[in-house]
């Protein structure tokens, strides 16, 4: 369950899109809150009731950071598609798990995959074209997976900084300068190869403003480096903005739907003909700081305990799949039409209004929470039995109960909120948003070549 304390942080741990004044491209630069107020003295406090506050400042969150989806997903407003894929090989699965299970059996400790044949790091010689795990921290406070963020490398010579991985976004962003900041920052003095674009940003979010500039310099993980990789350097926040555990973001969507209008960190790399096959598999954890990754150019099967079930991609946006419908148990199932966009920076699940009303309808003596934490909401009993599942072109992929419970709403702990949240008015009619409540059960493969998203079962749940 989220203590009262921290839900705040667990529905805050993605970008948030705000308003660029400084450029003409779509969208704005993504600016974090802090947890540094919410969660200091977290272990001194008792309570487990989630609290209204934070869900309603939530909902708002979303809502900017998928702003202009709909434009997005009929190609209005897109920036020019560099087609960084051109020359890739579409990527085998079936021949390589075949090969992986039968040659190797399924203990062996491989972490690459090279067409059909696993090998061990060791065989992979530094400086040529190969693939690279970016390991990430799973940072968890009271029991509850809030965000996910791994290491990269700034300037020359390189400045270690942690992001968020998101591919719900396509900017990459990190403080610099910033004098109300504490976390590492990108320092532009210590950096070689640092250029300034002269373009400037100020950022308006709500309760809060931030501004910054775009400039370009080396980024790089491990053996993977971009040589003039545009980001946004936040230089000032108002005091409504702090830092999380990690300095900033990296956006893994498609770079058409870029603020700055450049090509992503992947993107760049894959450009540059540096990984074998142009995707990358993410595992996130549950309840362990160490073990999530983003394998890049390869599929993790050690991370996986079944074969990766392809899905077209709708849009090359945002990740998105065709959706048919949700479960709420083995007997109750409602069919919708919708487009789904895998998103690893959103905590829950988002779905249209009368979706989400009727999902809750086949859960007996669940209500609306409007009153408590804004439209969208729903409670349920906290003793319900579920075997919750999501549709995807006619194949079901389960959402654990304890994942979708987001915590008791008061005391008694007789109702609980919901992790399955209304989108509301603001955004297309067949959205949905499918966050980590999910993810955690599912390892998740985005092919930029073969313009698919993959999901297999995760060790997680085994």
């Amino acid at each position: 369950m989220i203590h009262l304390a921290l839900f705040a942080f667990v529905l805050g741990v993605c970008s948030h899109p705000l308003e660029d004044h400084g450029s003409s491209s779509p969208g704005g630069i993504p600016v974090k809150l802090s947890v540094k107020r919410i969660v200091a003295r977290a272990d001194n406090l008792t309570s487990n009731v989630v609290d209204a506050g934070s869900a309603k400042w939530e909902a708002q969150r979303v809502l900017n950071k998928y702003a202009l989806a709909s434009q997005f997903l009929q190609g209005i407003g897109l920036n020019p598609n560099a087609h960084p894929e051109t020359g890739y090989p579409i990527f085998n699965d079936t021949a390589a798990w075949l090969n992986y299970t039968s040659s190797h059996g399924p203990t062996r400790n491989v972490t690459r995959l090279l067409s059909t044949d696993a090998v061990d790091d060791s065989t992979l010689t530094p400086g040529i074209p190969g693939l690279t795990t970016m390991p990430m921290t799973d940072y968890n406070a009271a029991g509850y997976d809030m965000l996910y963020y791994g290491p990269l490398q700034f300037g020359t010579p390189g400045q270690a900084l942690t992001v968020d991985v998101d591919t719900g976004s396509a900017d990459l962003w990190v403080p610099s300068n910033c004098g109300t900041c504490t976390l590492p920052q990108y320092k532009t003095k210590s950096s070689s190869t640092y250029k300034s674009t002269g373009h400037k940003f100020t950022a308006n979010y709500g309760i809060g403003q931030a501004g910054g500039k775009i400039v370009h310099d080396v980024v790089s993980m491990k053996t993977l480096r971009v040589q003039n990789q545009a980001f946004g350097a936040v230089n000032y926040e108002s005091d409504n903005f702090y830092e999380y555990p990690n300095s900033g973001l990296m956006g893994l969507a498609f770079g058409v739907i870029s603020t700055i209008g450049q090509p992503t960190f992947f993107e760049n790399i894959l450009k540059s003909q540096q990984l074998e096959f142009a995707l990358f598999g993410i595992h996130l954890t549950r309840n362990q700081v160490d073990g999530s990754e983003v394998c890049f150019g390869c599929i993790d099967f050690t991370k996986t305990a079944d074969r990766v079930a392809w899905f077209p991609l709708k849009s090359k946006t945002y990740w998105t799949i065709a959706m048919d419908g949700i479960a709420s148990d083995a007997d109750h199932f409602h069919s919708a039409e919708l487009i789904a966009a895998i998103d690893t920076g959103t905590s829950m699940v988002y779905l249209p209004d009368d979706v989400t009303t009727n999902f809750y309808a086949m859960i007996p003596d669940s209500r609306s929470a409007e009153m408590e934490y804004g439209a969208g909401y729903y409670v349920f009993p906290c003793s319900a039995k579920l075997s919750i599942s999501l549709s995807f072109s006619g194949q079901k992929f389960e959402i654990r109960t304890d994942d979708f419970n987001m915590g008791p709403i008061l005391n008694n702990g007789e109702e609980c909120l919901g992790g399955i949240v209304s989108l509301g008015d603001g955004f297309p009619s067949n959205l949905a948003i499918i966050g980590d409540i999910f993810l955690k059960s599912w390892y998740s493969v985005y092919d930029y070549t073969g313009a698919r998203v993959g999901l297999a079962p995760s060790v997680n749940n085994t």
